[in-house]
């Protein structure tokens, strides 16, 4: 079977750190008890409401269902996600307030999403109750008498003419038995539609990945995040985000204005995955102008901080300007020179057969004519003509970003003009010489890495052998001092028994006594 892993290559967590954590803490009373079934606040739903999403072109409306359940509405389109009805999680652990909504108070559902395997996020009975078709990571799902479609991360699954929903990585893992650690894919979920976009982040933890998010997904309007199972921080960073990361994604949690409102009780504007310049289309020669009033409008707002950011923003040049939009203009263009381009580079660099260089090639240079037709009409848009010099800087900086900084040539969120130069090097005669220059480096490279995963593999070892040590001599002692207790528990009942004979036979000696006595004094 597959066993998947995260984008920096982790999984879960050592079998020492689990059982420091389940075990070992537990004798030292170092793990915080669960808080209990203490009132918590709830909203009534609307269920009319809900009954009718709203149509494409109207705002989207979600619904928080508790824990990671959601009910995400647009364009006519009705998605649940992480559905959990039920009064107790695989019939053992039970929830902390009632779902809002029963299975038979939801609108007509036309899929199922489901982030990951974890039995707190996939309820079989709750999504069986849905009846609708699932979308959910690679291998989930396997069983379900439902249509099931296992997205791997970044695949995209269309509902309808306008909602698209795309399966994005998370910092996270799987399993649900015994033996299938890994085996299927865990993830969240970006919602598309003609007037909002919804990220549903399942469980993760803070990490590289929604930068990724972020320049695939601009503009997003919501974010649902997970801030539950962050403590102890040692056993649960790796998989769980904290309140104060979740707040690091998110910049307010206020409800959108009275002719937008979504029936939520929270919900959180997801900030920009990367510090994006909030002016990026206005044209260079009226940039000066847009970002002063700007700065005017947050400092009034009470926003000092972001006012200072927008303040250290620089006029861009105009082949920067235009650079910038094609992220926006010419997505696939975009995306199709950056495919090109690596594939370009991978084929120098591992010495490739000339026809796939070539081929290569013929895509980058098809991609980048398509993109100089989109730039002209953005220069014309800003009232200027595509000259050579400009078209020159435009080409330089497309190439190189395409290899360098690719994610921020999709988002439209570069910050310089770049100069194409390493990018010609790679294509011309000395890249041979480039190459077995960046052999030896990546030799030397992965030696050193080798070497420190070795020392800190010993580490580790050392490490669990010594928990693994110090949890056999706390059983130790407790074996000890149980057969101590034993000992002493098999004394006091022999104690208690010769006690209880001694009474038995004085009890006798007395009634022979009375007896003897009244004999005597029968006689007398």
């Amino acid at each position: 079977m597959t066993r998947f892993k995260n984008l920096d290559g982790s999984g879960p967590n050592a079998s020492a750190m689990v059982f420091r954590w389940a075990v070992l803490d537990r004798i030292r009373g170092r793990r915080r008890q669960s808080p209990g079934t203490a009132a918590v606040p709830s909203v009534v739903p609307d269920v009319e409401r809900l009954r009718t999403p709203p149509a494409a072109g109207e705002p989207g409306r979600i619904t928080w269902l508790g824990h990671a359940s959601w009910l995400v509405q647009l364009d006519g389109t009705s998605l649940l996600i992480d559905p959990v009805f039920g009064e107790r999680i695989s019939y053992v652990i039970r929830r902390n307030g009632p779902a809002p909504l029963r299975p038979a108070q939801l609108p007509r559902i036309d899929r199922t999403l489901v982030s990951h395997n974890h039995y707190d996020h996939y309820d079989r009975p709750s999504v069986l109750a849905a009846g609708a078709p699932v979308l959910t990571g690679v291998g989930l799902g396997k069983g379900l008498p439902l249509p099931v479609r296992g997205l791997g991360w970044w695949e995209t699954e269309r509902i309808g003419e306008s909602v698209r929903v795309s399966f994005v990585p998370s910092q996270h893992w799987s399993r649900r038995g015994l033996f299938d650690v890994n085996q299927t894919l865990w993830g969240g979920f970006v919602i598309e539609g003609s007037r909002s976009r919804i990220y549903h982040a399942g469980d993760t933890a803070y990490f590289e990945g929604f930068a990724q998010i972020g320049a695939r997904f601009p503009d997003i309007d919501a974010a649902l995040l997970p801030i539950g199972a962050y403590d102890p921080a040692w056993f649960m960073e790796k998989h769980h985000m904290n309140p104060e990361q979740a707040v690091q994604r998110a910049n307010g949690c206020t409800f959108p204005p009275p002719a937008r409102r979504w029936i939520s009780p929270r919900c959180c504007r997801l900030a920009p995955m990367r510090s994006r310049n909030p002016l990026t289309d206005v044209p260079p020669e009226e940039f000066v102008k847009a970002r002063d009033a700007l700065v005017r409008k947050l400092r009034d707002e009470g926003q000092a901080e972001e006012a200072r950011r927008v303040a250290a923003l620089r006029r861009p040049s105009t082949a920067l300007w235009i650079v910038n939009q094609l992220g926006r203009r010419a997505p696939r263009d975009v995306e199709a020179l950056i495919e090109a381009s690596q594939r370009a580079q991978r084929a120098q660099l591992q010495g490739s057969g000339s026809d796939e260089l070539r081929d290569a090639m013929h895509a980058q240079r098809e991609a980048m004519r398509r993109l100089l037709e989109e730039a002209d009409k953005a220069a014309r848009d800003a009232g200027t003509a595509l000259t050579l010099e400009l078209q020159r800087r435009i080409q330089d900086t497309v190439q190189s970003a395409a290899t360098s900084e690719p994610e921020a040539l999709r988002a439209g969120a570069l910050e310089h003009e770049l100069s194409a130069a390493g990018f010609g090097a790679l294509l011309s005669g000395t890249a041979a010489v480039a190459a077995k220059a960046a052999d030896r480096k990546r030799g030397f490279e992965e030696r050193a890495d080798e070497q420190k995963r070795r020392v800190a593999e010993k580490r580790e070892r050392m490490l669990r052998e010594r928990e693994v040590q110090r949890a056999q001599q706390i059983a130790r002692r407790l074996a000890v001092r149980a057969e101590q207790l034993e000992r002493f528990s098999a004394q006091a009942r022999q104690s208690a028994e010769k006690a209880r004979t001694k009474a038995r036979k004085s009890r006798e000696a007395a009634d022979a006594a009375a007896a003897r006595l009244l004999e005597l004094r029968g006689r007398s």
